[in-house]
């Protein structure tokens, strides 16, 4: 799975560096510590843990879903999974299943440019 840097997660979550490695940190021990096919499961829980932790109780809300088109293989009609943060727009931590990649954006960003792209969510 692909993370993002240090540098990525303060630009995101508008915090100092110092914070951003500490969120870095929790998702890379999260990613070593777990099967691979639970990986991804492994890191969002992290991300949601480590976010009350350093950035304050109450700022995740445990890890969601969205749903795209059906597809015949383990992931059925998941498109993503992304760590609650309250708001369309607050900066969170969204897995792309397809790219087995860990964005920090917002979720109306990423669902915006699924939908650019002509992608069907649910």
């Amino acid at each position: 799975m692909i993370l993002p840097t240090p540098k990525t997660i303060a630009s995101c979550f508008r915090t100092s560096l110092d914070i951003a490695r500490k969120l870095r940190k929790a998702l890379d021990s999260a990613e070593t510590n777990v099967p691979l096919l639970r990986e991804w499961d492994a890191v969002l829980e992290a991300a949601n843990e480590s976010l009350n932790e350093v950035l304050g109780p109450a700022t995740s809300f445990g890890v969601c879903l969205i749903r795209g088109e059906w597809r015949n293989d383990y992931w059925c009609d998941i498109r993503a999974l992304y760590v609650n943060t309250g708001d369309t727009y607050n900066p969170t931590f969204i897995y792309d299943r397809e790219k087995n990649r860990l964005y920090c954006t917002t979720l109306g960003d990423f669902v915006e440019s699924l939908e650019r792209k002509g992608e069907m969510l649910k």
